[in-house]
């Protein structure tokens, strides 16, 4: 089921809006929303831009749910996964760049053919690119010290060189490939696994 609302969110200052159900909600172009925080429990919520999540700064929570990017965005709003973890989807054609960092207990999945850029050093449970490209300046960007990056015939993009003994690369998390635990990137490096499959 989808639910699609073309009117702005008008609320409180410090209020909540928090998306439950297994359909999809979407936010028609040109709105912009004035809620504090952003939850998303289930299912998906589609936007086409960061001021459609809230005010500016305010938190977005992903607890099981995705958000759909369907247009080029930049936001400087936290994330926290939480345990269930949670996915961003970037649309063909567009990039979504997040300048804040992500944390949690959870593993952040991306999705979408698009490309999401993470500019934070940040502290999530792990990554999972599941399609189209994640950009990174280093290995910091993968989450707290020995998170898993997973590939699943997906791609992604160091902007910087550097050197991590903790970060784990594959189709799935595993131990650190031999001969040599250290993972060494330069510059421009796209990490390119064997395909697996698809987020869900």
């Amino acid at each position: 089921m989808t639910l699609t609302l073309d009117t702005e969110i008008t609320t409180t200052a410090n209020s909540n809006l928090v998306k439950f159900g297994e359909g999809t909600l979407v936010f028609a172009e040109g709105n912009v929303n004035s809620h504090a925080r952003m939850r998303i429990q289930e299912g998906v919520l589609e936007v086409f831009d960061d001021n459609q999540l809230g005010k500016a700064g305010g938190l977005l929570t992903l607890n099981g749910g995705t958000v759909r990017f369907r247009g080029d965005t930049t936001s400087s709003r936290k994330i926290t996964v939480r345990g269930p973890g949670g996915q961003i989807n970037a649309d063909d054609g567009h990039t979504v760049t997040w300048d804040n960092e992500v944390n949690g207990s959870g593993v952040l999945t991306k999705g979408g053919d698009g490309t999401l850029v993470l500019n934070a050093d940040n502290s999530m449970k792990g990554l999972v690119v599941g399609a189209g490209i994640t950009e990174m300046t280093d290995h910091r960007g993968i989450g707290e010290s020995g998170a898993s990056l997973t590939l699943r015939g997906a791609r992604a993009r160091f902007t910087s060189s550097f050197t991590s003994e903790t970060t784990n690369c594959g189709s799935a998390p595993r131990a650190a490939p031999s001969p040599s635990p250290t993972d060494t990137r330069s510059p421009g490096t796209v990490v390119s696994p064997t395909p697996g499959p698809p987020p869900r």
